[in-house]
This record gives C-alpha cells, structure tokens and sequence, in this order.
C-alpha cells in the first residue's frame, strides 16, 4: 500500500486478517494512528510507516502486536510518543524512529531509558528540541536532561505541525498542498511559515513571519 495517497486508517480496515505478516504504508499521507489501528492483523511481523506526515501515535496504537519484529516511522512529524509504547512487543528486533523532530523533554525520557536497555534499536533517533539538545541521540541523554517548562502539562500539542504542512528547523512549509487559508495554529518554535499562492486568506497567525511561494 506504500505510495497511495492514503490519509488515514479507518476502523477496523484490517478486520480479520489474522495471516497478514507484513503491511507497508510508507509514502503515503497519514498524519495520526489510531488506537488499535492495527488490530485485525495480530500476526503482522513487520509494520513500515516511513515518510508520512505523522504527528500523532494513540497510546494503544499498536498495542497487541505481540509478533512483531519490524517497526520503522522514519521521517514523519513525530515530536513524542506515549510512554511505554513499545511494551509487549518482546520480539522486536528492528526500530527505525530517525527523520523526527522529537522534543526531548520530560514526556519522552522513558524513551532514553528503553534505548538504553535495547542499544540495537532506534541507533539513529535525535532530539530536534530544545535547542541544546539539538542534534544529540536520545539514547544518550541522562534522567535529567530531559526537563519540562511546565507551562502546559500537555505542551507537546503546542508543537504539532498542521496537516498537511511539512515542519522542520522552525520552517513549516505549507506550499502546494491546496491550502486555502493559513493554518490556525503553528508549532511554538516556528520561525518561518511558507505559504502557496492558492491562499486567499489569513487570520491571525499572520503576525508571525510568513514567506509566501510558488
């Protein structure tokens, strides 16, 4: 299913394929993953997700894919994931989390501690955030390096990129993606916001700095 514009997963549409091992929706459009997206398929080995537009994973997103072995979400929007995500999955032999503007503050320290346990998995997985952090594998932060601002107990939702805009280093880059009016709300750290000549109107995020393009 790799490469098929696909947008999002729906209830259930792996009802009843209890042989399916292997499922790829890499290259697609998908921006969230549901709770228990994927549990119609309770045999699936491997699972591939790369290059999306993920910013959201349910905490029960893939819960009771105790077979798994292979899960990749290589360049996607993702800046955290639920705690403990990848509990129950005692087979897991290959994680893939690189590409990602992970924030690393206190919501993902579990994170650092699983990496830790499981030096084979996720070898290339960064921080994006905060900025002395930037760059630095997440599997080698301490404890204490991880550490929350406190100014919203769920401030990870302040830095979702909008669908179906592509974020990175502050830029969030929302040409030609059919958009019609400028996103309402931005991640907190964005610095340059570009925007496609179908626009044809504005709120208040103009007040920010706007790049407008072909």
């Amino acid at each position: 299913l790799t490469d098929n514009h696909i947008y999002t997963i729906e209830k259930d549409a792996l009802h009843d394929l209890i042989s399916l091992e292997r499922l790829d929706l890499s290259h697609n459009a998908l921006t969230a993953v549901p709770k228990r997206a994927f549990k119609g398929a309770p045999a699936l080995r491997s699972l591939q997700l790369d290059n999306n537009q993920i910013t959201c994973l349910d905490e029960g997103a893939v819960k009771g894919l105790t077979e798994l072995e292979i899960l990749t979400l290589n360049n996607n929007n993702i800046t955290t994931l639920p705690r403990d995500m990848f509990a129950g999955m005692p087979r897991l032999r290959a994680l893939r989390l690189s590409e990602n503007p992970f924030a690393c503050d206190c919501h993902l320290s579990w994170l650092a501690r699983y990496l830790k346990n499981a030096s084979r998995l996720a070898p290339y997985t960064r921080c994006h955030s905060p900025g002395q952090l930037k760059g630095q594998k997440v599997a080698d932060l301490h404890e204490q390096d991880f550490k929350c601002s406190g100014k919203c107990a769920d401030g990870q939702r302040e830095r979702l990129c909008p669908h179906p805009c592509r974020c990175a280093d502050g830029i969030v880059d929302c040409r030609e993606k059919s958009l019609t009016t400028v996103p309402s709300t931005l991640p907190e750290d964005t610095t340059e916001l570009r925007l496609g000549a179908e626009i044809t109107s504005r709120n208040s995020t103009e007040k920010r700095s706007l790049t407008t393009g072909a």
